[in-house]
């Protein structure tokens, strides 16, 4: 199992667990308050004792206590399942994306928004707009990516409709997505790069044109979804090596990724490690979407509007885990 770091500000205290022992989800938070009181570079000296933190989330010591305790005792029995017993390694990884989609990657994490509590902002979403042309949005996310706070794509599940969240591995959503696939009633395309260094895995790539003279042919009589695949590039590439030959591949253009006039810096860059071959120009979930409904006809503002609720998320996740701008 790989290891992961949960930073926690409880006290000075710095958990190291099992990916298979990662917190939950709790219900949804609300951090309005939290943050009218606090617009410090940096969240982590405010939550540096029980005290504050418990304040932050709106619950005593002894609610944070128990909730961190029921969590790990829902991660540990998972982990005790996955390392002694003899089950075959597909009922293993449902159990994993089970496990992941109840208690997702920490203990204080908003349901709804997959931000740390203390910094929800369910309250700053827009009303939800309708996605253009009679498309519908499906995002195909790994486990691993589900209620992680780095996540970008479901600002996307609040703010557009139709949109639906799909984790791959586990039954109900697998059910639906092979559902929609075997559906000879509706164009799926996902949302892929050809200069993603994979064969191909479709028979054809279509263009932002080409699609737009699709949609408008065939009006309403048949539905049109696009498919955006949420997870690593390692991930990804597996993920989409999955799918029927009948998925079209949509390939977005520089042009349209980093339109003239529009910061050619990814949105989510502040929250990445750097290192050899990271680029800042790697877009994130949301903003290859937003991008690629632009392109499809949502207005500019509409997708702005998305585009700034992602980044407000990433600028408080940042200092909420206490990292600098560069």
């Amino acid at each position: 199992m790989h290891l992961r770091r949960v930073h926690f500000f409880f006290g000075i205290m710095v958990l190291h667990v099992h990916l298979c022992s990662e917190f939950g989800l709790s219900s949804a938070f609300s951090g309005g308050s939290f943050l009218e009181r606090n617009d410090s570079p940096s969240f982590s000296d405010l939550l540096s004792s029980p005290e504050s933190y418990a304040s932050a989330l709106n619950m005593t010591i002894n609610e944070v206590v128990e909730t961190k305790r029921i969590h790990k005792d829902a991660s540990d029995q998972l982990f005790r399942k996955l390392k002694f017993s003899n089950l075959p390694g597909k009922t293993k990884h449902i159990m994993q994306c089970k496990h992941r989609y109840r208690h997702g990657h920490h203990p204080f994490v908003c349901d709804q928004c997959w931000s740390y509590a203390p910094v929800c902002i369910c309250d700053r979403m827009p009303p939800k707009h309708s996605l253009p042309n009679n498309l519908e949005l499906v995002l195909w996310l790994h486990h691993g990516e589900w209620g992680l706070t780095s996540n970008t794509g479901c600002i996307l599940a609040q703010t557009l409709t139709p949109c639906t969240m799909l984790m791959k591995g586990l039954p109900h959503h697998d059910g639906e997505m092979e559902a929609l696939l075997n559906d000879t009633d509706v164009l799926s395309v996902v949302l892929w790069p050809s200069n993603s260094g994979t064969r191909d895995f479709a028979p054809g790539t279509i263009t932002i044109d080409q699609m737009k003279a699709r949609l408008a042919k065939q009006g309403q009589h048949q539905r049109v979804v696009l498919i955006a695949l949420d997870s690593t590039w390692r991930n990804a590439r597996r993920m989409v090596s999955r799918l029927p030959e009948s998925v079209f591949r949509l390939d977005l253009p520089e042009r349209v990724v980093f339109p003239e006039g529009c910061n050619d810096v990814s949105i989510i860059s502040p929250l990445r490690t750097r290192g050899p071959g990271v680029s800042n120009r790697q877009v994130c979930t949301a903003e290859a979407v937003v991008r690629a409904l632009v392109a499809l006809g949502l207005s500019e503002k509409e997708g702005e509007r998305v585009l700034n609720v992602a980044e407000a998320k990433v600028d408080l996740i940042r200092r909420y885990r206490g990292k600098p701008l560069r």
